[in-house]
């Protein structure tokens, strides 16, 4: 994953496993699959995931642990794409 300046667009997914301990998923204006991860209430920069089919979103993520999370959407011709990262 790279960090990206801007992640302008909306959330699309939203996990915490517990308070002040989340992730949010969703695409960037370059169409890239992009997470954000909050730690201890900060919010960090995004980081976006370059896609296999070139561009595509995330739609949801799950964080069983604050350190443990699985990323999961959609490439631009509708293949699934995931990221486990934490």
């Amino acid at each position: 994953m790279t960090e990206v300046e801007s992640a302008v667009g909306e959330l699309f997914g939203v996990s915490c496993a517990r308070w002040k301990d989340c992730a949010a998923v969703e695409s960037d204006t370059n169409g890239q699959p992009v997470v954000v991860n909050e730690t201890a209430g900060a919010w960090g920069p995004a980081m976006a995931l370059a896609a296999p089919g070139g561009g595509g979103q995330f739609n949801g993520v799950s964080c069983p642990t604050a350190s443990s999370c699985t990323a999961v959407g959609q490439d631009d011709h509708g293949q699934p794409v995931y990221a486990p990262y934490g």
